[in-house]
């Protein structure tokens, strides 16, 4: 069966552009585990570099568990325990000062309890002075 070579050409480009039109299938995300040994284990290097309550909330949050079983550090792309620590503590700082700040505002603009006046009106059921 011969077809016209014109007619060929374009069901080549036509199965071509399908072909460039369908979805690529998605490749599955591999983690790169550069480190097997458990979270805690990798942490020791740095326990006397960071504080223990900060030691305790970076392992408490990223031991945790997902529904596959594995913990959140293992699901990462890739897991530096030295950089993570570091980002941690910075991180924490900054929360720090935020916490103080929100606070030292709180504490200048809410006059205390006891500095403060109300009137009653039979008018009004408030009235601040």
């Amino acid at each position: 069966m011969n077809m016209d070579p014109n007619l060929q050409t374009v069901l080549d480009k036509l199965d071509t552009i399908i072909a460039l039109l369908q979805p690529k299938p998605k490749k599955p995300r591999q983690t790169k585990i550069l480190d097997t040994r458990p979270l805690a284990e990798q942490m020791k290097p740095f326990k006397h570099k960071y504080s223990p309550k900060m030691m305790e909330d970076f392992w408490i949050y990223w031991t945790e568990k997902s529904a596959s079983g594995k913990e959140k550090w293992q699901l990462e792309k890739i897991f530096d325990v030295g950089k993570r620590l570091l980002r941690w503590e910075r991180q924490e700082s900054r929360f720090q000062y935020e916490k103080e700040a929100r606070q030292q505002l709180k504490n200048t603009v809410e006059l205390p309890r006891e500095k403060r006046n109300f009137i009653f009106h039979e008018e009004s059921k408030l009235e601040h002075i």
